[in-house]
């Protein structure tokens, strides 16, 4: 009896821990199945099978790094205009006093292009000047650079006149550094205006009127107009002591390069032509060579200049409707002009 007891109960010890071993196995293959779905994907053809990471033989997964398309070295490139993109004009010349006006009434009745003098022909600045020959040449007031700044912030195109060489202030500030002298006595050399110059041969003159061409293109011109730009062509030219300048043209281009390298490219840079030009030159220097290659548009003065006549001399590639402004009392019936 006591025999048979025992067996009895080991039996039922077996029973239990087969009873565990089913279950352990049931919830490992639970487990395993919720894993595996981890790792279940469809191949092309929709069919569903297991992908381990292990399984791919010399293959170790990375995480994936977002590509880096930057190069070593980079070179930025940026596309700046070589010339100004200039339009047909259509401008009014603005008096000498505009400054002292009321700018937004300017503007308004004005708005497609101005020309603004800034150095009349006696020397003064019309406005207050920054340059280092403010001290010694006649400026506007305070106001003036409000108000020019006001005429410039706006779509107007702008053109600053810009008398060079016909000055009295800087010429009798500096009469040996910057004046055109006469011989004999060597005091300033006057014209038939009673008017004195600057020299272009002196590199002061030159300098301070770089400095105003590139102060104008700063504040925010948008093309910059030399008048006078030529050596006197009227009066007692026998009288002018001409220094150890030979060649006349040679030294207007000297000043003409420097004011365009002091320029933005997109500011346009331009000349007023007063006396007629040959196909060789005038008296001045101002060879037809001088305007058409250093210059981008030739303003005529109609009273003094053949308009026709010049246009006739220019080269093929030279657009006149663009490029040459006739300034006159009346607009023009075509091409681009200014209107006193």
């Amino acid at each position: 009896m006591a025999t048979r007891g025992y067996q009895s109960y080991r039996g039922r010890n077996h029973g239990k821990l087969a009873l565990v071993i089913v279950l352990v196995l049931i919830l490992l293959a639970a487990v395993g199945y919720l894993v595996a779905q981890e790792y279940m994907v469809y191949d092309d053809e929709g069919h569903r099978h297991l992908e381990l990471p292990f399984l791919k033989k010399g293959q170790t997964e990375q995480p994936q790094q977002p590509e880096d398309t930057t190069p070593d070295d980079v070179d930025l490139i940026i596309d700046e205009p070589e010339h100004p993109l200039l339009k047909e004009l259509h401008a009014r010349q603005l008096p000498d006093t505009v400054l002292t006006e009321d700018p937004s009434a300017v503007l308004a009745e004005h708005p497609e292009a101005v020309v603004i003098p800034v150095k009349l022909r006696d020397g003064t600045v019309t406005y207050d000047t920054q340059t280092a020959a403010r001290d010694t040449v006649t400026t506007g007031g305070p106001e003036t650079l409000t108000s020019l700044k006001t005429l410039l912030s706006g779509d107007t195109w702008t053109v600053a006149r810009i008398a060079c060489f016909a000055d009295m202030d800087f010429a009798n500030a500096q009469p040996d550094q910057a004046g055109l002298l006469r011989t004999g006595d060597g005091w300033l050399w006057y014209d038939d205006d009673a008017a004195c110059w600057l020299d272009p041969g002196k590199a002061a003159a030159r300098e301070y009127l770089v400095q105003l061409c590139k102060e104008c293109a700063e504040l925010g011109f948008d093309e910059i107009l030399l008048d006078y730009c030529t050596y006197p062509v009227h009066g007692r030219l026998d009288r002018i002591d001409y220094g150890s300048v030979t060649n006349l043209t040679d030294t207007l281009s000297v000043f003409v390069e420097g004011v365009r390298e002091a320029l933005p490219k997109t500011t346009a840079l331009s000349v007023l032509v007063r006396d007629q030009v040959t196909a060789d030159a005038n008296d001045g220097g101002v060879t037809l060579a001088l305007l058409t290659e250093h210059f981008d548009r030739i303003y005529v003065d109609t009273d003094t200049v053949d308009a026709a006549a010049l246009q006739g001399l220019l080269p093929a590639d030279f657009d006149p409707v663009t490029r040459l402004v006739q300034v006159a009392a009346e607009s023009a019936s075509s091409g681009s002009y200014v209107t006193r």
